[in-house]
């Protein structure tokens, strides 16, 4: 079990102009400081392993602005779960 957590600190980002695919300057969009948290367990029972993920937890908990540029936001909230099987 355990959480991973990154923190975005406030800084004037770059913006995207999708029609040339280009990142360029500008001044009008300041990030907040913002961290993004996700929890994990992973679980070995034999010759298996097992793990569920909660991706960005914190989603909405602190308001809907988490944006890593310019009108493109982070990922919201995301359930993830697997398993590993040997068979030898």
């Amino acid at each position: 079990m355990g959480w991973k957590q990154h923190i975005s600190v406030s800084y004037i980002p770059l913006a995207w102009m999708p029609a040339t695919r280009e990142f360029y300057n500008q001044n009008e969009y300041k990030s907040v400081n913002y961290p993004y948290i996700d929890v994990f367990l992973n679980v070995r029972i034999k010759r298996a392993r097992l793990f569920i993920k909660m991706d960005h937890v914190n989603s909405g908990l602190m308001g809907f602005n988490y944006f890593m540029i310019p009108n493109y936001s982070y990922v919201d909230r995301a359930f993830r779960f697997g398993v590993s099987w040997k068979f030898l």
